[in-house]
């Protein structure tokens, strides 16, 4: 179950009834994979909102969110 607040999104695993939030960026993430989306695609659509940041950066820290989502069971590999 996934409910907004404000700018963030919280999630609510129905089978372990756990609650993560996402904070902003996080929830950008999660919205860019919504669909045919690589973690790649989605990392280049984040950096282009960070000019001073290394895309490696982003594309590391996009990989780390995502598997932190799949290991907690949040988002599943289709």
């Amino acid at each position: 179950m996934i409910e907004r607040v404000g700018n963030d999104v919280a999630i609510i695993n129905l089978t372990t009834h756990q609650m993560s939030t996402l904070n902003q960026l996080g929830a950008r993430i999660w919205d860019l994979l919504d669909g045919p989306r690589s973690i790649g695609e989605c990392a280049d659509a984040i950096a282009a909102g960070f000019v001073d940041v290394p895309i490696e950066k982003v594309r590391a820290d996009t990989q780390s969110f995502v598997w932190a989502l799949l290991k907690r069971g949040l988002l599943v590999r289709e």
